[in-house]
C-alpha cells in the first residue's frame, strides 16, 4: 500500500431479514464504505459455500448476522446458520483464512448496542490483519 494511503476493508455482510438486516439498518452500517450488505430472508439460507466464495471474489472479510437461538423467525434458521458459518471456519482454516476475517454475530432484538460494538470490532480486526491474500479457485 501507497504511504499516505489509507486501507479501505472490502467486508460482506449477510444479514437475516427478521433480525440482523433491520438492526443493521438502524444501526447504518452502509454508511461505512467497508460494508456491503447482503439480506437473506433468513439467516439459514447461508452456505459455508457462499461464505468462502465472498473471499473468491475479493472480500476481505465475511460476518454473518443471524437471529440467536430461540428467536428465529423460521425457528431452524438460526441452528441451520450456525452450523453452516463453522463448517466454512474448519474449511476456511484449511486455505488460509484468519478466524478473525469470518465471525457469525448473534444479533438480539433492541440490542443496537451490543450490535454496534460487534460491528465496530470486526472491522478492527479486519483492518489490522489488512487485504485478503485469498484467492479461491482463481488461477
Amino acid at each position: 500500500m501507497a504511504a499516505g494511503k489509507k486501507f479501505i476493508s472490502n467486508i460482506v455482510a449477510f444479514a437475516c431479514n427478521w433480525g440482523g438486516y433491520p438492526l443493521l439498518k438502524e444501526v447504518d452500517v452502509e454508511s461505512s464504505s467497508d460494508i456491503h450488505l447482503i439480506r437473506l430472508m433468513c439467516g439459514g439460507r447461508v452456505s459455508a459455500g457462499l461464505l468462502l466464495r465472498a473471499f473468491e471474489h475479493g472480500a476481505d472479510g465475511v460476518a454473518v448476522f443471524g437471529c440467536d437461538e430461540g428467536e428465529c423467525h423460521y425457528s431452524f434458521g438460526a441452528t441451520k446458520s450456525k452450523e453452516e458459518f463453522e463448517l466454512a471456519r474448519r474449511m476456511g482454516r484449511l486455505l488460509g483464512i484468519d478466524d478473525e476475517r469470518l465471525v457469525y454475530c448473534s444479533v438480539h432484538p433492541g440490542d443496537m448496542e451490543k450490535t454496534q460494538q460487534d460491528v465496530k470490532e470486526f472491522l478492527k480486526g479486519v483492518k489490522k490483519l489488512g487485504r485478503s491474500t485469498i484467492t479461491l479457485g482463481q488461477g
